[in-house]
């Protein structure tokens, strides 16, 4: 009931519901078929391989600095920094999740992000509803130990479902969107390719 709580950023997308939703399916499965689905869980998002830099093979260096530095950017600059535009409204934790006001894509090769995070936000999400908010940072090491743990164990199981609580099929190289900020699945294919 919490995770439903605290995803209600936007009246459309709902990242910890699905994947609650998914993992309920999945273990009612389970009960009718013991042998069928097996769990595993990253112990911690804090290990080596939970490292968002680990995706520079497919993420470019750029938005990986954005997706680890904009929240503290944003909530240092106070609401008498934060442009209201840019943001998703309140929230009960004070600082509103931080959304871009336009969208400049496509970038032409000259563009660069601004130096300020509401313009960076611009840059790099290619939606204004898919927000940098508090526990941003966390939910994407999860991400990122959820992906690593699926290719260390794809060789041990006929089939591996890694059920990150952001979905991938939006996230370029350079940019985020959708809900999706990085893409677990380019990442998992070049890391079970080397």
């Amino acid at each position: 009931e919490s995770e439903v709580k605290d995803d209600s950023m936007d009246k459309f997308n709902h990242p910890r519901v699905r994947r609650g939703l998914i993992l309920h399916e999945l273990k009612a499965r389970q009960v009718a078929n013991p042998d069928a689905i097996q769990f595993v869980k990253p112990t911690s998002a804090s290990s080596k391989d939970a490292d968002l830099r680990s995706y520079e093979n497919v993420q470019s260096p750029g938005l990986i600095d954005f997706l680890l530095t904009a929240w503290d950017q944003w909530d240092a600059m106070g609401p008498e920094g934060q442009d209201p535009f840019a943001s998703m409204g309140t929230t009960s934790s004070g600082t509103p999740p931080l959304v871009p006001g336009n969208v400049p894509l496509p970038r032409e090769p000259y563009q660069r992000p601004s130096k300020n995070v509401m313009g960076k936000v611009g840059y790099y999400c290619t939606d204004t509803c898919t927000p940098i908010f508090a526990n941003l940072k966390e939910e994407l090491l999860w991400d990122v130990a959820v992906m690593q743990q699926a290719i260390d164990h794809v060789r041990d199981y006929k089939t591996v479902y890694a059920l990150a609580t952001h979905p991938c099929h939006h996230a370029p190289q350079d940019s985020c969107g959708g809900y999706c900020y990085l893409n677990h699945a380019a990442v998992a294919v070049c890391k079970r390719q080397s």
